[in-house]
């Protein structure tokens, strides 16, 4: 009984969602999540399109889990990160989820001009974050998501 309590509790509702449609670019970001001490095997999911990203959003908070943070690239295949995000944001507000209740949204991308960053804040994001990602960075976000 006391086993499969703490494997219950490994696998809580509250959950990363990592967005990239190149591989490399996932493996790295979790390796960051790793170093920064979150259980990536358990509490991290990854997806390679905005389609799935809104799915696994809208499915999982109909479903009771809880995607606290979103990292997202900007361009992929199909729906890129900024459509996905104006998706995701459009859900919750249909659904009465207030701002402060949804997912933060982190864009990913390797264009860190003036335009790129409006682009993804005016889409919903938190925060628009340059690659290669930076380990001190990743490590302050989670950080001041848990006070």
């Amino acid at each position: 009984m006391l086993e499969r309590l703490q494997e219950l509790k490994k696998h809580s509702k509250d959950r990363i969602l990592l967005v990239d449609d190149e591989p490399f670019c996932l493996e790295s970001m979790k390796v960051l999540l790793e170093k920064a001490g979150i259980d990536v095997a358990n509490k991290v999911d990854v997806c390679i399109s905005g389609e799935r990203m809104v799915d696994l959003i809208s499915s999982g908070f109909k479903n009771g889990i809880n995607y606290k943070v979103i990292f997202t690239d900007y361009s992929m295949q199909g729906m890129d990160g900024v459509e996905a995000t104006m998706q995701i944001r459009e859900f919750f507000n249909s659904q009465g989820v207030a701002k402060v209740k949804q997912p933060k949204i982190f864009g990913v991308t390797g264009h860190v001009d003036r335009q790129f960053i409006d682009l993804g804040i005016e889409a919903g994001m938190d925060r628009v974050l340059s690659k290669p990602l930076d380990f001190a960075e990743i490590k302050n976000i989670l950080e001041s998501l848990t006070q």
